[in-house]
């Protein structure tokens, strides 16, 4: 699925930023 791996590439980036700028373990 096109849609779904597109989808998933978006997350995985967004994870990535969030734990880069440590943001993940502010809101956690």
């Amino acid at each position: 699925m096109e849609l779904s791996n597109s989808l998933e590439k978006k997350l995985n980036n967004l994870i990535s930023f969030l734990r880069g700028k440590k943001v993940l373990v502010a809101f956690s």
